[in-house]
């Protein structure tokens, strides 16, 4: 008896470590990751670029907005919005998976795109590949409903525009901004030089 107890005891415990064990590794996962899109979250960006910048790699990134997305919001609901961010999530993946990219959400519509050991120029080139694809892409949102959506793209560059994570990134929302009040598509920062 004392043997048949002793092994259901440490079955028991060795049981009980395990889903500890479980739930400690998923929990970590998730402090890493955006819960809609599954992609990184913010944290996992910066720890992303700070790795980067400390390897002296040069890097562009990428913040895709999505145009008018309060718009969608208003006319089809938040349930839709989020439909419509968890499939351009998903397009920017398969993008990223076929061109050595990196990608990661930064929060409400805006995403993160990082392509690595391209100059610049390339990275207007496939800033603008980008946009077209996506607004040739229809966002299934239900079966009597698809929308088309398109997106605005700042750019920075590491080196040339910032040492640190924070000015790179305070670039990047600037050139967001000057792409969406001169109703551009894309815009990269040193065109403000």
């Amino acid at each position: 008896i004392f043997t048949i107890f002793s092994f259901y005891f440490i079955y028991f415990v060795i049981r009980q470590i395990k889903l500890a064990n479980d739930t400690v590794q998923q929990t970590t996962y998730l402090k890493k990751i955006d819960f809609l899109t599954q992609l990184p979250n913010n944290k996992e960006n910066e720890k992303f670029v700070k790795n980067l910048m400390k390897k002296k790699t040069s890097f562009n990134l990428l913040l895709v907005d999505i145009r008018d997305f309060k718009m969608i919001n208003l006319r089809h609901g938040f349930s839709t919005g989020d439909l419509v961010i968890k499939q351009l999530a998903q397009h920017l993946m398969e993008y990223a998976n076929k061109n050595g990219a990196y990608v990661g959400r930064l929060g409400g519509e805006e995403f993160l795109l990082i392509l690595k050991d391209v100059p610049p120029a390339i990275a207007i080139v496939e800033a603008n590949n980008l946009i077209n694809m996506i607004a040739q892409q229809p966002f299934e949102v239900s079966q009597d409903l698809s929308l088309h959506i398109s997106v605005t793209v700042g750019i920075s560059s590491f080196p040339d525009n910032g040492e640190t994570s924070l000015e790179l990134l305070e670039n990047l929302v600037m050139a967001k901004q000057q792409a969406k009040t001169k109703l551009s598509s894309y815009f990269h920062i040193n065109n403000l030089k």
